[in-house]
């Protein structure tokens, strides 16, 4: 039967069936036609194959349990970065999202979100450790390690030909801006790099040390300068930045008058342990202080105050500007840059 429509005589059609999709169906049976993003199957996804000594921290149980039960409420917000797998056929290797992977199958979802990469090795071991390094709250120990691993792969490609440590710098700042662009993150300075590549000469006991917050970063590396045997011999003492930095410039052999010989630590650092509390009849009566010594006081105290809460960001500054071949000389360069900063703003 013929219709009018807006005037025009139509006739009825069968309605036509929906067009078929021209793009490339995915072969290893995904379901919908290839792009970058896709919903995939948690069972058709694998960890990663190319941690190297690198697995990094999980979270803790509680976060574990809050990051499950947000899953559960809004879904996998962030897709995974994933690759074809070449160790299990019609599988894809996580690149980066592993834990977002496991806590999507501990919320019970079928399937997450992913973008699919054709990357070789190389490309795929640096987008699993920047992910990592850039963008989760990791021990000391993971960031020795994973900036270590990704160091040394990045060394292995610069070219020969020219100045190594130019190449792998320049390798390794690119690299993170290529996975800045894909994920986002926070790029690291470079000489902040450095110093966690360093790190990685230290022996297990004072990593652990780091780990647990017993020590500082800037000790850990400068320790990391001494054999293993120095090292576990430091083990025992109280290590301050000052005396640690001291005595790597006799051990170096570039400290003036002192020379390195058998029981140095033992003669310049106190054991741990060795300080005991005064016994009651031994301590000292009470000072009586003046009204100015007390004034004096307040103020030092007060600028004490301040200092200790500059002093957050004055590390910040100094860990990622000054460049490692001037920590010895730390301090005349701070002192000869402050100088200069206030005959600039005599005011």
């Amino acid at each position: 039967m013929a219709k009018k429509v807006f005037g025009f005589e139509t006739r009825e059609q069968a309605a036509e069936k929906p067009a078929v999709s021209k793009l490339p169906i995915d072969s290893t049976g995904a379901g919908k036609a290839m792009a970058d993003f896709q919903e995939i199957p948690v069972g058709m996804l694998h960890a990663c194959t190319l941690k190297g000594s690198s697995d990094y921290s999980k979270y803790g149980s509680l976060r574990q349990e809050q990051m499950v039960e947000s899953i559960k409420q809004m879904g996998v917000l962030q897709p995974l970065i994933v690759r074809k797998s070449a160790v299990q056929m019609s599988k894809y290797e996580i690149l980066a999202g592993e834990r977002r992977w496991e806590n999507a199958k501990a919320a019970g979802l079928k399937t997450v979100p992913c973008r699919i990469m054709n990357v070789d090795d190389k490309k795929a071991s640096a987008i699993f450790h920047l992910t990592n390094l850039m963008n989760r709250d990791l021990t000391p120990t993971d960031k020795i390690y994973g900036w270590y691993n990704y160091y040394t792969q990045v060394k292995e490609v610069a070219n020969p030909n020219e100045a190594v440590e130019g190449e792998v710098t320049k390798a390794m700042a690119q690299g993170q801006e290529d996975v800045a662009s894909l994920v986002g993150g926070k790029t690291i300075a470079l000489r902040t790099i450095q110093m966690y590549v360093k790190m990685h000469d230290l022996i297990n006991p004072w990593l652990g040390r780091l780990d647990e917050k017993q020590t500082t970063m800037r000790i850990g590396y400068h320790i990391a300068f001494f054999p293993p045997e120095i090292q576990e011999e430091l083990l025992g003492y109280k290590i301050t930045e000052t005396k640690i930095m001291w005595l790597k410039k006799v051990y170096e052999d570039v400290s003036e008058g002192r020379k390195w010989y058998d029981g140095i630590i033992a003669d310049n650092f106190d054991r741990l342990g060795s300080a005991e509390e005064p016994k009651e009849d031994e301590k000292k009566p009470p000072v009586r202080m003046t009204k100015e010594e007390k004034e004096r006081r307040r103020k030092t105290r007060e600028q004490n105050l301040r200092f200790k809460q500059a002093l957050p960001e004055i590390t910040t500054t100094i860990w990622e500007r000054l460049r490692p071949q001037d920590y010895d000389n730390a301090g005349s360069v701070i002192a000869e840059a402050l100088e200069l900063y206030y005959s600039q703003h005599n005011e």
